[in-house]
């Protein structure tokens, strides 16, 4: 069922208002509705009222549930009302999740055309805690087909527009293309997206917001369609490391239908935790990868080494187990041989509507046996195993989310995976990682660092972004021409 494609937002939508300022955060939102400054219905309104202006243009949405999202802003309201309390920051908040979750009684898409009669019969685990938070579902956002890919690029859906060139169509990152976008070109204050080899560091790197790749079992999965299931995590984007925080400590906890989640129950994982600068060891990533990073990025990449160094952290080089070529070449193994065992269905099917590159990528697993699955999952747990070792003295890592700035749609090829270089093996090596943004090139395209720490440490990396966000007076930088 689907209520309103983008270009067709519905009688109710109305644009924004000159004063308001379509990039507040979901934290600044949420001190409005608690001041009486504005109201569910009226940020509903106004987020519709810009998707609807911008997403033509831009390709962020796939659905707009905007019937159900002001029926539900208006009962937000009137509970606000009645009670005098909101039941979370995000209560009365729109809410934009990307394509993969399930949301109930809407089609789940995965960005392809190979599911036309999927309906969800109930909502996601994570859109459920949301939900049940008081948070808004607005829509669902673009992703690549099926997930697999770091361009941003779908050539059956379409690919949606980085907003920070209004000429020139450059692509978004991906898999969670539409949910970058959408909170990048202030259509919403965050988004949901996931993470199986940097599906959501890469967007939010090349579409200049912050993204969180979560450790695996933070968040529960049922209800999301997955590539890779000892790879995928749920992360979201946003413009602050605030509004990512108070995202996580609401999904998080236990899914009854996500084995992963068993070891995250009872844990408080998204603290309040305060790092202590002249305590924390920080180690740079020492790899051959680093000699191809653009010099941009370098040269933007050692200032934020500059100002870490002035706020109090430490820093050594650190080499991993093997190289991240290598690594990354594992990954993607594992990942087509999981994507195999969930999609072959559709994949075997010569029928099947879907892009050529993706099919080739997902039957790159039908040839694996189980005797090599079974060997590459022994490596990875070895290469786990030495890289703790070799951490352990060290809090946190931090290397550049992407070698490259965003090119030109026209300029991909999809047979190159340089965007999957400082991504793939955070997901190998069952880390979490933080995407910030760390300035513009000189051609006003984003760039993006990456803080990433040890499974269930997602608090003290959000810790350590909130921290380098104060020095820096913040980090999102919305695009040239949309404010």
């Amino acid at each position: 069922m689907t209520e309103n494609l983008p270009g067709s937002v519905g009688p109710s939508a109305s644009p924004l208002k000159r004063d308001d300022d379509p990039f507040a955060t979901a934290t600044e939102l949420s001190e409005a509705l608690n001041a009486h400054k504005t109201s569910s219905e009226q940020l509903t309104e106004a987020m519709l009222g810009r998707i609807g202006a911008l997403d033509p243009q831009h390709g962020a949405f796939v659905i707009l549930c905007a019937e159900r999202a002001l029926k539900l802003a208006r009962e937000r309201d009137k509970a606000h009302k009645s009670t005098g309390k909101r039941l979370s920051k995000l209560d009365g908040i729109p809410v934009a999740i990307k394509d993969l979750f399930d949301l109930q009684g809407y089609r789940t898409g995965s960005g392809s055309r190979a599911f036309p009669e999927h309906i969800a019969q109930s909502s996601a685990h994570a859109v459920q805690k949301l939900e049940a938070a008081g948070a808004i579902i607005i829509g669902k956002t673009h992703t690549v087909e099926f997930a697999f890919g770091g361009w941003g690029t779908n050539p059956i859906l379409g690919t949606p527009h980085n907003p920070f060139d209004q000429i020139t169509h450059r692509v978004p990152g991906g898999s969670s293309s539409g949910s970058a976008v959408a909170v990048a070109a202030g259509m919403v204050p965050l988004a949901l997206g996931t993470d199986t080899g940097g599906s959501v560091r890469i967007p939010a790197c090349l579409s200049g917001v912050l993204g969180m790749k979560t450790s695996l079992g933070l968040i529960g999965r049922s209800g999301v369609r997955v590539l890779s299931r000892s790879h995928d995590s749920i992360g979201p984007l946003a413009r602050s490391v605030s509004d990512l925080t108070i995202t996580l400590d609401i999904m998080k906890g236990l899914d009854p239908l996500d084995p992963y989640c068993a070891s995250y129950q009872n844990r408080s994982v998204v603290a309040a935790h305060k790092p202590q600068n002249e305590m924390l060891r920080l180690a740079v990533i020492n790899d051959d990868a680093m000699e191809s990073v653009d010099p941009q990025i370098k040269e933007a990449f050692e200032t934020v080494v500059v100002d870490l160094v002035a706020m109090g952290f430490q820093f050594e080089l650190l080499s991993l187990p093997m190289s991240l070529e290598e690594i990354s070449f594992h990954a993607g193994r594992i990942m087509s041989a999981e994507s195999y065992a969930e999609l072959r269905e559709v994949v075997d099917d010569p029928r099947t509507n879907m892009a050529p590159e993706i099919r080739e990528r997902i039957l790159r697993g039908r040839s694996m046996m189980a005797a090599d699955y079974l060997d590459v999952l022994d490596i990875k747990r070895r290469v786990i195993g030495e890289f703790l070792e070799s951490f352990k003295s060290f809090d946190a890592l931090i290397v550049p989310t992407s070698p490259i700035l965003a090119p030109a749609l026209l300029n991909v090829d999809e047979n190159s995976t340089p965007l999957s270089t400082f991504g793939r093996f955070v997901n190998m090596l069952d880390l979490c990682g933080l995407s910030l943004p760390m300035g513009l090139s000189r051609e006003s395209l984003p760039m993006g660092v990456q803080f990433i720490g040890r499974s269930k440490d997602d608090a003290k990396i959000l810790a350590l972004g909130a921290a380098f966000e104060a020095h820096r007076g913040g980090l999102f930088l919305p695009p040239p021409g949309l404010a």
